[in-house]
């Protein structure tokens, strides 16, 4: 298929908040809801490549945006750590940056809190600073972000004394 040819939708289902649309080559694209009303997918009979594509990835994102709240409902997460849990789930790299950009924006993931928290609820349990590090790591923080954080915070911590 060239980037210009048009895709002929023959029919629709609607199942389990779901709309499944056929086409003439044998295709299927399942699209929830949300992203097929917002974006007036109804009033098409085909779609072109470009159109095709967008409402592909918008589903996707819909999809990987509620699967991440439902992980977020187990803790806090770093968006690094969506970002990986997504890509694991079988989303593509686009789709699970895109999913982790509005996450943040809607104030979801916050790294700089997270980062804040895990730090000063180790340090009251007297964990010591490369296992601190190790466990920002481990969280989806990048090492140097985790050891200019933590030194920050021991620096401080010793100011005081």
């Amino acid at each position: 298929m060239s980037n210009d040819s048009i895709r002929i939708i023959l029919r629709r289902e609607y199942t389990d908040h779901r709309y499944i649309l056929y086409f003439e080559n044998n295709e299927t694209l399942s699209v929830d809801e949300e992203t097929y009303l917002k974006n007036n997918w109804y009033e098409f009979e085909e779609l072109t490549e470009e159109q095709f594509g967008k409402i592909q990835f918008d589903s996707q994102c819909y999809d990987a945006y509620r699967k991440s709240l439902c992980y977020l409902t187990y803790g806090k997460k770093t968006k690094n750590r969506i970002i990986t849990y997504l890509r694991k789930k079988g989303y593509d790299l686009k789709v699970s940056k895109q999913v982790g950009e509005l996450l943040e924006s809607r104030g979801r993931i916050d790294d700089d809190l997270f980062i804040a928290t895990l730090i000063n609820k180790n340090m009251k349990n007297g964990i010591t600073r490369d296992k601190l590090i190790a466990k920002l790591i481990y969280h989806g923080i990048n090492m140097e972000t985790a050891i200019k954080e933590v030194d920050k915070v021991i620096k401080t911590n010793e100011d005081t004394y």
